[in-house]
């Protein structure tokens, strides 16, 4: 199951990016997206404050948005 995957993922890791995940998975952003929130919904990860664009603005009038990058909470198990 491709949310198990996920989650895997994202405990190995400890974070990624969502490209990173739509990219690892094959899949749409949007679509891994919702498989993140998910487990964000469980309290299992969580949506990392995002970095201010280089060019220090907060207008939003730049073509690039910053990265989401998502964190994994629960510590491992063995």
């Amino acid at each position: 199951m491709l949310l198990i995957a996920v989650r895997d993922y994202l405990r190995e890791r400890h974070q990624a990016s969502l490209t990173d995940l739509a990219f690892r998975f094959r899949c749409d952003p949007a679509a891994m997206r919702g498989m993140v929130e998910h487990w964000i919904g469980k309290g299992k990860a969580r949506e990392l404050p995002r970095e201010p664009l280089a060019c220090g603005k907060s207008c939003c009038g730049c073509a690039k948005l910053p990265e989401s990058v998502y964190e994994w909470l629960e510590a491992p198990t063995s």
